[in-house]
C-alpha cells in the first residue's frame, strides 16, 4: 500500500495522520508526506528571511 498524507497542520490532516496509526502496515507499505506551509511575507531583508525559514524549518521538525 502507498499513501500520500497531505498536511498543512489542521485538525483534519492530524486527523488523518492519526487514523494511519491504526492501520496493519507491512514492510513494502509506505507513507509519503506532503506538508504544505503558508508562504511566508518576502520582505527585501536577508536576516529576515533566514531566520523566518530556520524558523519554520524548527517547527517542522522539532529537535532538529
Amino acid at each position: 500500500m502507498k499513501v500520500l498524507l497531505a498536511t498543512d497542520g489542521s485538525a483534519s490532516s492530524e486527523n488523518a495522520a492519526s487514523f494511519l496509526t491504526r492501520l496493519a502496515w507491512s514492510p513494502d507499505d509506505s507513507i509519503t508526506v506532503f506538508h504544505v506551509i503558508y508562504p511566508i511575507p518576502f520582505h527585501y531583508d536577508e536576516k529576515f528571511y533566514w531566520t523566518t525559514l530556520q524558523q519554520i524549518k524548527r517547527n517542522a521538525h522539532p529537535g532538529h
